[in-house]
């Protein structure tokens, strides 16, 4: 019996062991080709917050179950440059408007996560800026007042937050909803509802080898077996959106939304960022299909214009994007298009 149990520990010993081996090496892999201080402390501060302090630079504000960003102008360092970004009063980026809604004004409220945000643009590149451009050249000054209610990290869980907190009491006429990245990968924000999925985040926010198996292991099904709850099911990312929808619609206020576009695996951009992790974010085509399936379903199920900005139809393509998910300035610009020409066609400007 004593050796039996010698033996075990010994390969307790090993197994540990080998584990922060591996561990080590995963986070001074990462440490050299990223953020050398997020990686290597990855877990210390197991929170969106910290992520986003150390991933993209910006100042946050906890906010409950979401986060706003700190006012004022910054110049912020990221992969490709210096960029140079103005958060209004309300802690969100772009320029300052009144509470107080004109009532000749159509105010138009973006929500999503750092895609929409601009991560790598500048104030003037994000395609909430360009569409209030395009709005602008065609209506006169004034008329529409574009919201970049895009945050850094920001998935539909949050979202709802702070739809429901900030965005509603601003009296928006129309919002528009582009999330769908961010939900797929590893969240802060625990799901209440299932205790296994609690445990594999809490594994996830802490061990960077966990975190990076999980990714490449991870599996998304409408099951509700046993393992299947170990990950985000497609039944929670519609139920998340569809309350955005429901919340929307009870104020009164008309929803479009906006099929992601990002990098599928097997392509290459000749925009790519060095070092960005893209090829290792990269979506599989199949998977990729579903999600843009749960988004044409909702749409017609809820009577919603879809507007498709996806990469598989080549409305945005590999080019457009920085990494797997970030857009170039030209990405934005035929997104804002896109936008327009609905706005064209059922929205506000059909109605002229």
């Amino acid at each position: 019996m004593k050796t039996i149990g010698k033996n075990i520990l010994f390969s307790l010993i090993v197994i540990v062991g080998l584990f922060v081996i591996l561990e080590g090496t995963q986070r001074v892999r990462y440490a050299f080709r990223h953020s050398p201080r997020h990686w290597l402390l990855y877990g210390l501060k197991p929170d969106v917050i910290s992520s986003v302090r150390e991933i993209f630079r910006y100042d946050v504000e906890k906010k409950g179950d979401y986060y706003k960003l700190m006012p004022g102008f910054s110049r912020n360092e990221t992969p490709r440059g210096t960029q140079e970004m103005y958060v209004n009063l309300y802690g969100l980026r772009g320029p300052d408007f009144p509470l107080e809604k004109s009532p000749d004004v159509f105010r138009i409220a973006v929500l999503g996560g750092s895609s929409t945000f601009g991560a790598f643009n500048n104030d003037e590149e994000t395609f909430p800026a360009i569409l209030r451009h395009l709005l602008d050249a065609r209506a006169g000054p004034g008329r529409f007042e574009v919201i970049n209610a895009g945050l850094p990290g920001a998935n539909p869980a949050m979202l709802r937050h702070l739809l429901r907190e900030e965005i509603l009491p601003l009296r928006p006429n129309l919002i528009l909803i582009m999330s769908m990245y961010n939900h797929y990968t590893v969240t802060s924000e625990g799901d209440p509802r299932n205790r296994l999925a609690l445990l594999r985040r809490f594994l996830e926010s802490r061990s960077l080898l966990f975190l990076t198996l999980s990714e490449k292991l991870t599996y998304f099904t409408n099951k509700n077996s046993f393992l299947d709850r170990l990950y985000v099911q497609f039944s929670d990312y519609r139920g998340y959106m569809e309350e955005m929808v429901g919340v929307a619609k009870s104020s009164g206020v008309d929803v479009y939304l906006i099929k992601q576009p990002v990098l599928i695996k097997g392509e290459i951009s000749k925009n790519l960022i060095a070092d960005s992790m893209a090829l290792e974010r990269a979506w599989d085509r199949d998977f990729y299909v579903k999600v843009l399936t749960v988004i044409e379903t909702l749409g017609r199920d809820q009577g919603l214009p879809v507007l498709d900005a996806s990469t598989l139809t080549g409305v945005v393509h590999a080019d457009m994007l920085y990494d797997a998910v970030h857009l170039t300035r030209e990405g934005n610009e035929m997104i804002a298009r896109e936008i327009f020409r609905e706005l064209e066609r059922s929205g506000p400007l059909a109605r002229q």
